[in-house]
């Protein structure tokens, strides 16, 4: 099952992030995966438990992407390096309307 949360954070970015964490922790505990196009606050240690790391390093050994691809924790996690980008996109989708306002 795909569920998308949807909820107004106005500008403060430590309620954003408690939320997501929140979710994660409640997906996990419900023995639920997030899919890997969504945000992941996840630490390294927490997500590599839910993801099968050995199988993944196999795969990535077998066909060279350690010496040209980032590891998928890295492409996935969200960093404070992106703080801004995120507020400013869920800015920028409520004032085009995209993100619809009830």
């Amino acid at each position: 099952m795909n569920v998308g949360i949807y909820k107004k954070f106005g500008h403060n970015y430590s309620h954003f992030l408690q939320a997501n964490r929140d979710i994660e922790h409640k997906v996990r505990e419900l023995r639920g995966r997030k899919v890997l196009y969504a945000h992941a606050y996840y630490t390294r240690d927490e997500f590599w438990e839910i993801y099968d790391h050995s199988w993944y390093n196999v795969l990535r050994d077998k066909y060279f992407a350690n010496k040209v691809f980032p590891d998928i924790y890295d492409k996935v996690k969200v960093t404070e390096k992106y703080k801004p980008s995120v507020i400013v996109g869920l800015w920028n989708a409520l004032r085009s309307k995209k993100i619809p306002i009830s």
